[in-house]
């Protein structure tokens, strides 16, 4: 089922009464039969899958059964014992339901049958057995029909858990239920069902049948210790009442034989017991979704279609494989007009949901050919084949390029991933179709289009390699946009289909499956989807976690020989199967209410079989594979199919593996062996046997055949070799970094002192290593790059958990290089010390300091790191870095933190405050946030809960200012309802904004408009321009510097706000969440403009605001606290600019002066404000004088720009109050770019003073001068 609908699932169950405890529903089902009954209540009913197009997932409520018994009190009823049991009968025919009532024991076991399964017909029946010990006089209710729903989208329908939860609820009115008494039951049918009911009770001349409302009623007079029951259901009444009118005790051995069967065909028998009952419950819950002839229903619990029947690849190993055929020819039948593979309902009625499952049903088609060779199915098959191959590429793979992309959700429980372009997942799926598509062609002898497949194929390979492949991490990345920009971070299948289906090497599969390991696993070996998403809503913080995901997995590794990695996925998610709450139900994801979700199940059976016993049939082929791969501590391991039965007997040094087959096909065996001296291999007692080795991790591959007998066993026996590797788990970029492989048993180095001496070849496949270095007993030294790339700090620290693991890797043999040989592997995280450490700024005993944790240290280790007062002077609102100077850390390390805590302090954000100034927006440029829909392209936003978005700038109206708490002190101008959208979707990938005066930092709040598919990649870039040329430009990368802009209001844990994601600057509003990005310019420089592009195809920005932190204003810095005008002088001051074309304060004698602006200047006048103040004004020969407002004195110099011509022009500083000269500059004699002038003031601190401009020069030429920029500096 799809993420948001369990969303919306879990709240309408909230709200209902089941759950004031955390109790469910259990159920069982036989084709269109479902039973089920809840544990908070012991009602059981009898349900089927709803027909009616308009009501499609929902389910029609075809009674439930009162069970009571009367007594001198009245009859008391088993929905109010306290004692309830309610659960699947342990064999798995049905539910059963136990509780005491007026001292007697009571059980209903409520069991579907397999009356009308094979019919193709809408109709079934299911058998009711009450037992009572001792015996009591017992009371019947069954009734009550109608229309139930299962999900919160028609909430005029009644709720299935209100059903099953109230004893008097009805779906339908009972006037509206006709209840026809028959001498043996009854006969139900309501208006609106298209159904009729037949109710057979088992009885005697005791027992009394009466209509009690919607219900028939049956009473006992006379004590029993058993009763029964068989409700069915027909469209035509006639065939109901035949379908009911069959024996109880016929129907109870039908049922119970089919289980017993059921069991018996497959089983395994593990050290690991909740392994062997998941085994079981898989086959279990996959004979109760079985539909003829459409397949496996995704979940009885929520989910009545079918979709991505994986399935198959289980029922063709136990024996259904006509089930399986069934399944494909049916779905052929149904293709979509494009071709396309649909989602069917058990109505027939075909569906497309996400990015639909073409590929599933490609593999499903090979893997039952495979177990059958059945030619008939290949000709039926072959044109629905090559109609669904072509489909995929036409529209997944437009430009024809052989990298394919996929809609969303590529297989099961993968919600709202979309891989819009190039990806490696689709493109893999696409070239196992052309494998598989020539496969069928040439069976079919048609040997021209099989070889155009198989070259399509490996073109498509090589695209695929030279695309997506990222040989610095080893592994293939998501996906490329058309426009070049790689996305680094994929899903589970990303890393795991290339180790099973590409022609990578042992290394190259290795550091894929170490990735997988490093960052998509858990403590205990489940395997999570994706680090696409902050948080999964009800899994594993990181990503989801669910059944779908752990056998594949399990076969990755197993294909790496590695038994430990390779059954600890499919331990993880047995024991949810097996253990509270799902108890034989098969969940959906890791925390979830029993779903009886069967695509887990289907894959589950698959992954033991084709994984840890390493069982593959190919029947066209005739061969068997044989490669178990179990962990080294299992001593026994039994698998018995219907027609394979395998035992594998092992130990420490030795492998036994006892085979039979009831049509034998050519075995090939491959095995893994630990590292060791030599081997032996017998087959039925022949011990010279032709075989080749494969080098592995930790071991090597012994790869032998055997001839097509029913019986085979085979004994393989190894001589140890005892291998540990020690080495630092952490190195610095252009560091040194130390591995040694160690013989445990005689605690001695490989590398000089062991007995046995090992051959060594060193493999950098990932090519970190300069040089490497033998050291005898210290074994070797290798020197890191200095330039490692990606820079796993673009995205944060997530990003460096993600992105900083690499391996290296020893071959190493005991006997001649290249014989023998086995592989260690040596994996380690690299420190770039250009990435800034992360820090937290603090008040401690009066003093601000830096707490972090140092790099390259152990886990806990905290240093501080007290600050002076000019590096606090130095602080701004937002992100700051300073470098960790100590002597007793040679590394120095950039230190990143935010000053969040300085500037929560009232006095601080006043000054914060005077330093900011707001920029406008153009008007022109601006759209409403009503249109943010056709801003970008999105993939999942029909959906909830992103369909639950509003207009992202909503509950911001009527604030002049714009005043994110992640910047305590910085405001924008609110642009109304309103953003500056840059986006390449609507035709404005970049925007550039003119600024003026001087800044030390610009500020730009934005809505980061950013999808899934956007995550791990660069989005946009923001560029500052500045007056002297120099250009500061910041890469904002998702996740680390931006966010989801969703609140969590409406995404709940969808929202990277408040998670390990957040960005360090975010602000989360009614309706979205905002983010600040802040460049710094390390000092004041004149503001040019600043440029806002986006990076790749879809990201989007909107830009709700731009502001500039520099020099207050001298009013300003005189409204300021006293606690904090301390800062100001410590600071480089901005006492005049003209950002504005205005000398507004400043004192003008004569004629000459005024101001000009820069822009359309003749001669290319520029300081670094908009406008300077100019003598020519009023004109070449005019004269005056201009001087400023009065100022004190802080620091100890003043610079200033000028420009102009004149011996009598001159700049001068004087006296305040008496005109006293104290400082002269003559005029540059220069026009142009301004030069700056600098005075020595520091023996005028405390005075107060004024810039005076004087122009005295009357000619006809070069008769003027210009100023700008005045700063006072500490």
């Amino acid at each position: 089922m799809r993420l948001w609908l369990r969303c919306v699932l879990l709240f309408v169950l909230s709200v209902a009464p089941a759950l004031a405890q955390p109790r469910f529903e259990r159920m069982a089902a036989l084709h269109e039969t479902v039973v089920s009954g809840h544990e908070a209540s012991g009602i059981v009913g009898m349900f089927t899958y709803d027909h009616d197009p308009q009501f499609w997932l929902e389910y029609l409520a075809l009674g439930k059964l009162l069970v009571g018994v009367q007594n001198s009190g009245g009859t008391r009823w088993l929905h109010e014992a306290k004692d309830l049991l309610v659960r699947n009968i342990p064999a798995g025919e049905g539910i059963e339901a136990l509780g005491t009532v007026a001292g007697k024991r009571v059980r209903v076991q409520v069991l579907p049958t397999a009356r009308g399964r094979d019919t193709q017909r809408w109709e079934g029946s299911a058998l009711f057995i009450i037992t009572c010990q001792p015996k009591a006089r017992l009371v019947l209710r069954y009734g009550g029909i109608g229309r139930v729903r299962i999900h919160g989208f028609r909430p005029q329908l009644p709720s299935r858990v209100d059903y099953l939860m109230q004893a008097e609820f009805l779906p339908t009115p009972a006037e509206e239920q006709a209840v026809d008494l028959q001498p043996w039951g009854a006969v139900l049918h309501t208006r609106g069902l298209p159904l009729s009911v037949a109710v057979f009770v088992e009885k005697d001349a005791s027992t009394r049948l009466f209509q009690d409302g919607a219900f028939v009623g049956v009473e006992y007079d006379a004590e029993r210790d058993r009763t029964a029951l068989v409700a069915a259901f027909a469209q035509d009444k006639e065939r109901a009442m035949a379908l009911a009118r069959v024996r109880p005790d016929v129907l109870e051995k039908e049922c119970r034989q089919r289980f017993r069967s059921l069991r018996a065909s497959a089983w395994i028998q593990t050290p690991s017991r909740e392994l062997n009952d998941a085994f079981r419950w898989s086959l279990i819950n996959m004979e109760y979704a079985w539909v003829r002839p459409y397949g496996w229903i995704e979940s009885l619990h929520h989910w009545g279609t079918f979709y991505s029947q994986q399935h198959n690849m289980a029922a063709d190993w136990i024996g259904q494989a006509s089930r399986s055929r069934e399944m494909l020819l049916t779905h052929a039948r149904h293709l979509l007009p494009s071709g396309q593979v649909p989602q069917l309902h058990p109505n027939g009625q075909t569906r497309l949901d996400f990015g639909g499952w073409n590929q599933f049903y490609v593999w499903g088609v090979e893997h039952y050919w495979q177990h059958t060779g059945d030619r008939d199915f290949l000709r039926r098959i072959l044109p629905a084949l090559q109609r669904v191959v072509k489909q995929t590429f036409e529209e997944h793979d437009p430009d024809g390029n052989g990298l394919l992309g996929f809609g969303q959700q590529i297989g099961n429980q993968e919600d709202y991933i979309s891989t819009p372009e190039d990806g490696t997942s689709p493109t893999i799926a696409g070239m196992e179709m052309q494998r598989i598509l020539g496969r069928f062609l040439e069976a079919a002898g048609r040997k021209e289009e099989a070889q155009a497949c198989l070259r399509q194929r490996i073109r498509m390979w090589r695209a695929l390699r030279e695309n997506l492949w990222m040989p610095e991490l080893g592994r293939f990345a998501f996906y490329r946009d058309s426009l070049g920009v790689l996305h680094l971070e994929g899903q589970y299948h990303t890393l795991i289909w290339p180790v099973l289906y590409c022609p990578l090497s042992v290394t190259e599969q290795y550091t894929s499956m170490r990735h997988l390991a490093d960052t998509l696993t858990g403590s205990e070996g489940q395997v999570y989807c994706s680090n696409n998403f902050p948080r999964h809503v009800m899994a594993t913080v990181g990503s989801q976690a669910g059944g779908q995901q752990q056998p594949w997995a399990t076969l990755a590794w197993a294909k790496l020989g590695d038994g430990e990695r390779a059954v600890r996925p499919l331990e993880w998610i047995a024991r949810r199967v097996v253990q509270p709450p799902n108890l034989g139900s098969w969940p959906e994801v890791a925390e979830e209410l029993p779903a009886y979700f069967t695509p887990p199940a289907g894959v589950f059976v698959w992954g033991v079989i084709e994984g840890l016993f390493g069982l593959k049939r190919d029947i066209p082929g005739r061969w068997l594979q044989v490669a178990p791969c179990l962990p080294r501590g299992w001593r026994y391991a039994e698998l018995h199919l219907p027609d394979i039965h395998l035992v594998v007997k092992q130990d420490a040094t030795s492998v036994r593996i006892l085979l039979r087959q009831q049509k034998p096909l050519h075995t090939v065996y491959r095995l893994h062996i630990p590292p060791n001296r030599g081997y032996w291999i017998k087959v039925n007692g022949r011990g010279e046997m032709t075989y080749r080795e494969e080098v592995a991790i930790r071991g090597n591959f012994v790869v032998f055949e055997a001839p097509p007998v029913r019986f085979t066993e085979v004994l393989v026996r190894w001589e140890p070799l005892p291998v540990e590797a020690h080495w630092w788990a952490q190195a610095e970029a252009g560091g040194m970094w130390n591995g040694v492989l160690f013989d445990p048993q005689h605690k001695v180095s490989y590398f000089g002192g062991a007995d046995i001496p090992l051959y060594l070849k060193y493999i950098d496949p990932q090519d970190v290593l300069e040089e490497i270095d033998q050291a005898e007993d210290e074994g070797f030294f290798a020197t890191i790059r200095t330039r490692i790339r990606p820079r796993a700090g673009d995205y944060g620290e997530l990003g460096k958990r993600l992105l900083s693991r690499h391996t290296m890797f020893v071959e190493c043999s005991a006997e001649e290089p290249g014989q023998n040989s086995f592989l260690m592997p040596f994996d380690f995280s690299i420190w770039d010390p250009t990435s800034p450490v992360p820090a937290r700024l603090s008040r401690e005993g009066g003093e601000w300091v830096l707490q972090f944790h140092p790099p390259m240290s152990e886990p806990g280790k905290e240093e501080v790191r007290p600050l002076s007062p000019q590096e606090i002077a130095s602080l701004t609102p937002g992100m700051n870095v300073l470098r960790h100077v100590s002597t007793s850390d040679w590394r120095e390390p950039l230190l990143r933190f935010d000053a969040r805590p300085l500037y929560e302090n009232e006095e601080w954000r006043a000054l914060a405050k005077a330093c900011v100034r707001h920029l406008p927006l153009p008007e022109d440029l601006l759209l409403p946030d009503t249109e943010w829909r056709a801003w970008r392209m999105w993939f999942a936003y029909g959906h909830p809960p992103w369909n639950g978005l509003q207009p992202p700038l909503q509950g911001l109206e009527g604030t002049a200012l714009l005043e994110p708490s992640c910047v305590p002190g910085v405001s924008f101008r609110n642009p109304g309802r309103k953003a500056l959208v840059v986006s390449r979707h609507i035709g404005r990938p970049s925007v550039t904004l003119l600024l003026s005066g001087k800044g030390r930092k610009v500020y730009l709040l934005v809505i980061p408009l950013l999808d899934n598919h956007d995550v791990f990649a660069p989005v946009a870039k923001v560029s500052v321009q500045c007056a002297d040329g120099t250009l500061f430009s910041r890469t904002l990368h998702f996740p680390g510097d931006l966010d989801w802009w969703a609140p969590r209001r409406v995404v709940g844990d969808f929202a990277t706000f408040g998670s390990d994601w957040q960005a360090p600057l975010s602000w989360e509003t009614p309706s979205s969440v905002m983010n600040v990005v802040d460049i710094d310019l390390g000092a004041e420089r004149g503001l040019l403009s600043v440029t806002v592009e986006t990076i790749g195809r879809y990201p989007a920005l909107a830009v709700e605001g731009v502001s500039v932190w520099g020099s207050p204003s001298l009013s300003a810095s005189e409204q300021l606290p006293e606690s904090v005008r301390w800062v100001l002088a410590l600071q480089p001051r901005t006492l005049f600019e003209f950002n504005t074309p205005s000398l507004d304060g400043w004192e003008i004698r004569g004629t000459a002066w005024g101001v000009a602006d820069t822009i359309g200047d003749p001669w290319g006048r520029r300081g670094t404000s908009r406008y300077f103040a100019n003598s020519m004004a009023g004109g070449e020969q005019a004269t005056g004088e201009i001087l400023s407002p009065p100022f004190r004195i802080t620091g100890s110099r003043l610079t200033f720009l000028s420009n102009g011509h004149g011996s009598r022009n001159y700049f001068a500083l004087v006296d305040a109050r008496t005109g006293e000269e104290l400082r002269r500059a003559p005029a540059p004699n220069r026009t142009g770019l301004f030069v700056k002038n600098e005075w020595d003031v520091a023996d005028l601190r405390g005075r107060e003073v004024r810039f005076k401009a004087v122009d005295a020069e009357d000619g006809s030429a070069y008769a003027w001068i210009g100023f700008d920029d005045i700063v006072e500096l500490p």
